[in-house]
């Protein structure tokens, strides 16, 4: 009798602590899948900043592309209008000269305005590939935790 009672309390100890440590993994389970919600969600808005940024990046290049096609029109009106009041040929020359160095100037603001937005670009994805790798090697230490614990568990069994 005596035996049968230790051995039910034995038993119900065993279960209890069965129970026990499977809430403990199912919970540390949780608590891993809200962790990956949280990082994939991070990801997420990281992916549309970029995005946003290439999408940003690709208009100020257009405008920038529209303004220098607005200046070459500028040079013919201009040029015309000198031809049609017969302006020396020196005050032309000296007029197309300088509109050519305003283009060559907007060329090199567009080349600058395209190197920095390049950078941005590079220094952006560089981010995001260094949160991705922390994010990878946080998911795989935590996946050698639960592996560690599984196999703790299977020994108790």
């Amino acid at each position: 009798m005596i035996l049968i009672e230790m051995a039910t309390k034995l038993k119900t100890s065993v279960t209890l602590e069965i129970v026990c440590k499977n809430q403990e993994r199912t919970k540390h389970r949780d608590q891993l899948k809200q962790e990956e919600k949280d990082s994939e969600n991070r990801l997420q808005n990281l992916w549309t900043e970029k995005n946003e940024t290439e999408i940003s990046q690709q208009k100020e290049l257009k405008q920038l592309d529209e303004q220098l096609e607005m200046l070459k029109q500028q040079i013919v009106n201009d040029k015309k209008l000198l031809d049609d009041r017969d302006l020396s040929s020196k005050q032309l020359e000296n007029q197309i000269k300088q509109k050519n160095e305003e283009i060559v100037a907007k060329k090199l603001a567009i080349m600058n305005d395209f190197k920095n937005l390049s950078i941005k670009h590079k220094n952006f994805e560089d981010k995001l590939v260094n949160y991705l790798n922390e994010c990878c090697n946080k998911l795989r230490k935590q996946n050698e935790i639960l592996d560690q614990t599984l196999s703790k568990m299977e020994k108790v069994c």
